[in-house]
């Protein structure tokens, strides 16, 4: 017998090949399933620095929205004031009636008039109510004759305003406008009046009164229902939209928050 040039096995029995031995490199079997693992790729330092600096830049975008948001609810809050343009197209001149004027406004603190006329013909004087009456600009507590003047009306009372030209006041160039308080108040209800003290039963020294005499007293009160002007409404009614305008645009700022 020839022998194994690699040991003692005869030449019968030769090698199995490299291909058909089992290792890493050999062929899988047909009927056993193969799981591929693919190992995902980690990301470097500098797409991790862009994304949150992306991120951040988004809560911060956020951030200034809502904030704009509650300047302009602020900003809302506060136009509510009103801006009266005295004499309305026909303006500061003579020939007016100003006390027509007033009596169809409703002017609360807060507001503002605005006199427009021609500079240097006309001036507006804020005087008392002493030299409203007596037409005299002598002792004016203000004075301004540039052809426009807005006068902030900050708290509740009476503004007397007249034209220092000679004659002019004299001649009907004169305002006195009432400003009401910033809060409308409305007149609360009349206390129920007490009931009418019956009056007494004479008495007699041989049958005393009866009981079933006396004069029933009505035990239901008296009541007054408290009126509002329309004045008063329609200033409520500004305000009142004020703060639906104010509170939906706070819900708006709050919802893009939570975005």
């Amino acid at each position: 017998m020839e022998m194994h040039p690699h040991g003692v096995f005869p030449k019968l029995f030769p090698p199995v090949p490299v291909s058909k031995r089992r290792g890493r490199n050999a062929p899988t079997n047909s009927n056993q399933t193969t799981s591929v693992y693919i190992k995902q790729p980690r990301l470097s330092s500098g797409v991790c620095s862009s994304t949150r600096f992306i991120e951040m830049a988004g809560c911060t975008s956020s951030a200034m929205g809502a904030l704009l948001l509650l300047l302009l609810c602020c900003t809302m809050w506060t136009a509510s004031a009103t801006d009266h343009t005295v004499g309305g197209s026909t303006g500061w001149a003579n020939g007016v009636d100003y006390t027509t004027w007033t009596s169809g406004k409703t002017i609360v603190a807060g507001d503002s008039l605005t006199f427009n006329y021609v500079a240097g013909v006309h001036t507006v004087d804020q005087v008392s109510a002493t030299d409203y009456s007596s037409c005299s600009a002598s002792n004016a507590l203000s004075t301004d004759s540039s052809g426009q003047t807005t006068v902030k009306l900050s708290k509740a009372g009476t503004y007397y305003f007249i034209c220092g030209v000679a004659s002019h006041c004299s001649n009907g160039m004169k305002i006195a406008v009432p400003v009401k308080a910033a809060s409308p108040a409305i007149s609360p209800a009349t206390p129920p009046s007490s009931p009418t003290k019956p009056p007494t039963a004479p008495t007699t020294t041989t049958t005393p009164a009866s009981a079933s005499t006396a004069p029933s007293v009505s035990t239901t009160p008296s009541t007054t229902t408290p009126t509002t002007t329309a004045a008063d409404t329609q200033s409520s009614a500004g305000y009142v939209s004020s703060a639906s305008v104010a509170m939906l645009t706070g819900l708006l700022a709050l919802e893009l928050v939570l975005l």
